[in-house]
Order: C-alpha cells, then sequence, then structure tokens
C-alpha cells in the first residue's frame, strides 16, 4: 500500500544501511508511480539497479533484508521510532567507548571525558529529553578555570533592565514608583534615547505594562501626561508598549498564566512590568515559602519566553539597615533580582515631587543616587537626574524641623546614625548655613537653627 510504505517506510526511520537503501528505493517508486504495487520480486530487482555497482555487490544481502520485509508486520511509527532511537543510542555509546579507549591508551583524559559527553548529549535529544551543556553545565574544576565567558551585560535600559534580566523596585506607597516604571517602559517602546531623560536605551524595547494596581482611568491619565509633555523625535504611539490593565490576573491560576502567556508569545515580549506585586500574589508576603513558590513562576516565564521581568513592590518603614532589608516582606524577594531599584526619601514642594533612587545590582551598588523629579511644569515633566546629597540633605532638613532643633532630631528627618548628623552639623556650620540657638545643660541638648542666608 503506497499510502502505508509512504508513513511508515521513511530511511530516517532506520539505522541499518541496507534497510536504509530499501526504504528510499521504494519511497522513489511509489512517488514517481503512486498506484504501483511491488512485490518481492520487482523491489529487489528495483534495488539492484538503482544501487549499480553496490547493488550487485550485496544483492544477496539486500534479497535476504527483501525477504524479511515482506514476511514481517511492520510496527507502527511510533513503536519504529522508538526502536531506531535505542539502536542509535546503544550505538553511540558503544562508538564512544571504543574513542574513549584510544585516548586513555593515549593519556588524554580531557578527550575521554568529552567523547563520553557528546554521546551523552546526542543520546538526550534522540530521546526527548531537554538535556545540554546549557542547560545543565558541569565542569571540571579545570576546564572552568581555562573557560572563556561572555562578561558584558547585554541591557535592554542601560544600567536597570538587562537582557532577561529580574527587576525589583520598591518604596513607601505613593513614592513615584509607578511613574517611574511607566515612564521607563514609555521610553524603552520608542527606543534610540534615553529613559527619563537619563538611561540609554540603544534600541526600541517590546515592553508589556501590566498595570493592575490602579485603574484603567489613572493608568490613561499617566501616559497621557507623559505623552504629551515628552518630546518625541519618532513615533509618539509606539506600537512596541501594549498594557494590561486592572484585572484580577493571578500568575498562580493556570487559566490567567495561559492568556498572560498568549499575549507574551504573541507580542514576542522583551520586557513585562508588574505593578504591583500585592495585586498579583496571593500568598502570605513574609513567608519564605509563598514568596518562593510565586517567584518560581516568574521566572519560568523568563526562562521560557527569554523575558526580563520588573516587579514594583513596597517598602517596609525601615529607615536604617542594607538596602536589602527594606522591601516589604521576606528577605527571597530582595535576594531574587538582579537589579534593585529603592525610592526614599520622597518629599513635596511647589508641585513638584521628587525622591531619591538608589540602585543596587547582584555585582555591585551603583555609586551615588539620584534623583527621580516630577514636575507637571516641565518638558519631559518626569526625568532622572544625579543627586546632590549636601542639597538634598540640607533640603530636607529644612522642610521638616522645626525653628529650632537638635542633633537628634537632625538625624531622624535625614535617616543617619548621631555620628553622621553630627558631622553634617559641622560642614553647616563652618559654612555658616546653621548657628547655634542655644547651649546645651544637664538634660537639655544644645539646640541649632539655620542661618537666613540658607533659605535665600
Amino acid at each position: 500500500d503506497p499510502i502505508e510504505v509512504s508513513g511508515i517506510v521513511q530511511p530516517q526511520f532506520f539505522t541499518h544501511p541496507l534497510l536504509v537503501d530499501i526504504a528510499r528505493v521504494s519511497l522513489e517508486a511509489y512517488t514517481r508511480h503512486p498506484d504501483a504495487r511491488l512485490t518481492r520480486t520487482t523491489l529487489y530487482e528495483l534495488v539492484r539497479n538503482s544501487l549499480g555497482s553496490r547493488g550487485d555487490k550485496y544483492s544477496r544481502d539486500y534479497k535476504k533484508q527483501i525477504k524479511k520485509v515482506f514476511a514481517a508486520q511492520l510496527p507502527d511509527k511510533p513503536l519504529l521510532l522508538e526502536q531506531a532511537k535505542d539502536f542509535a543510542k546503544e550505538t553511540r555509546y558503544r562508538n564512544a567507548l571504543v574513542r574513549g579507549e584510544r585516548f586513555i591508551n593515549a593519556r588524554d583524559y580531557e578527550m575521554v571525558h568529552k567523547a563520553i559527553d557528546e554521546a551523552r548529549l546526542s543520546a538526550g535529544e534522540q530521546t526527548g529529553h531537554q538535556t545540554s551543556a546549557v542547560d545543565f553545565p558541569v565542569y571540571n574544576l579545570h576546564q572552568l578555570l581555562a573557560a572563556e565567558f561572555e562578561t558584558s551585560q547585554d541591557y535592554l535600559v542601560e544600567t536597570i533592565v538587562p537582557r532577561g534580566g529580574a527587576i525589583l523596585s520598591y518604596g513607601l506607597p505613593k513614592g513615584l514608583k509607578s511613574w517611574f516604571s511607566t515612564g521607563v517602559a514609555l521610553d524603552a517602546a520608542i527606543g534610540h534615547g534615553k529613559a527619563l531623560g537619563y538611561f540609554d536605551v540603544p534600541r526600541p524595547v517590546r515592553v508589556l505594562l501590566v498595570q493592575v494596581e490602579d485603574s484603567a482611568s489613572r493608568t490613561k491619565r499617566r501616559l497621557q501626561k507623559l505623552q504629551d509633555a515628552r518630546l518625541f523625535r519618532q513615533n509618539p504611539y509606539p506600537g512596541d508598549l501594549k498594557i494590561i490593565t486592572r484585572c484580577p490576573l493571578n500568575l498562580a491560576d493556570p487559566h490567567w498564566l495561559a492568556r498572560l502567556e498568549a499575549v507574551i508569545a504573541k507580542q514576542k515580549t522583551d520586557l513585562v512590568i508588574f505593578d504591583v506585586l500585592r495585586r498579583l500574589f496571593r500568598g502570605d508576603v513574609n513567608s519564605a515559602e509563598d514568596t518562593a513558590a510565586f517567584l518560581e513562576l516568574v521566572d519560568g516565564l523568563r526562562d521560557k519566553y527569554r523575558v526580563a521581568v520588573w516587579i514594583v513592590h513596597h517598602s517596609n518603614k525601615k529607615s536604617e539597615g542594607e538596602m536589602i532589608t527594606k522591601a516589604l516582606g521576606s528577605i527571597n524577594l530582595t535576594a531574587w533580582p538582579d537589579v534593585l531599584l529603592y525610592f526614599k526619601r520622597k518629599q513635596e514642594s511647589n508641585g513638584i515631587t521628587t525622591c531619591n533612587l538608589e540602585i543596587e545590582t547582584k555585582d555591585e551598588a551603583i555609586e551615588g543616587e539620584l534623583k527621580v523629579i516630577l514636575d507637571d511644569e516641565e518638558e519631559p515633566m518626569l526625568r532622572v537626574e544625579k543627586a546632590k546629597p549636601a542639597e538634598d540633605k540640607l533640603r530636607t532638613a529644612m522642610s521638616q524641623l522645626r525653628e529650632k532643633w537638635t542633633i537628634d532630631e537632625l538625624a531622624g528627618v535625614l535617616a543617619l546614625k548621631y555620628g553622621g548628623a553630627y558631622k553634617v552639623l559641622q560642614d553647616w556650620l563652618k559654612d555658616g548655613i546653621a548657628a547655634l540657638a542655644r547651649q546645651g545643660s544637664k538634660g537639655h541638648p544644645a539646640r541649632y537653627k539655620f542661618e537666613q542666608i540658607a533659605t535665600k
């Protein structure tokens, strides 16, 4: 039957050279003459004539194999494939052992490992396992020390969004986190410029903004403001930016996860921004077990689609300690990302909102803080620039302290220890910014005030 033969007797299903030849000749005959019916005799003659001298040399072997083919009931395709795979696996390992013995005799032990590893890799591919050198990289010490790796990081948005990376931004509520992530999303989708006027974007980025914290109308207003106040050099409506507005998205629910994956797969997303964690996470944020399970789901998306994931979260109320301890909940959350973005010291004055941004990666803490500025009267209305620590400390102290204040109170508003606040005060006294207002006495600490020059 030509239809049955074309579905089963295909050369790639066989490993025995004679059977490969027989299958190839059979398919060629049925391709040219679909109505033909090959008998054992006609197939034998066809093989001999088609293979020329090879057919004549091994005519008895071909005749024997053809007889077996006609006498036996051919198994179905899946079973035939499994038999071929098993045979190929055996052959690869047997050949690897033979090569390995030669390398042992030559005292080339490195090649022994390589021969076995190649056989194992090939066998894994043949049997359908997803085993590869990339998936499970195992090195001997001397191999690892001799290996050369790519050290430069490919960034979608320089410094803050590595390709395929994990990003966590966190700060107190209303601390410009959503403005910041939305602004980066817009600028990254446009590409070929600087996000928020500061971070290089080498090329347009396909961004999926999952804004489930705010209502759809608020998300629209925020994007409208950012768009209207941005000096676009090209496409003001970047097709590389897609937005999912507020909905009961639950990543732990297979139904919701499948719908999200469909969007990512269709867009071929480079960066997903989830704003905010509390709307996506149904477990206990303080539980190491719950947060680990959630982050495993997120990493599944990263691995499957090679997508960078940025999660917006809230901070706790700690004013001291390491940056990694200041996110709300389990330490898993700040141990997970490649990049931490910590928003702090929010201030509002004359319609301008500012906060400081501290950045830390797994390799290093970025030197110096940045300042995020939201100003409706400026273009762009949202921007990032280098922070000026001395000016920031002075502005914070002047806006939050009473007319006369102590060093302890200064330390409190600047989130410093007593010694740090004392050093700041000494600089201000030296520069004439602050002055002694009242001498200290037992039980009554000295009080200080700002001089008039500081308010000019």
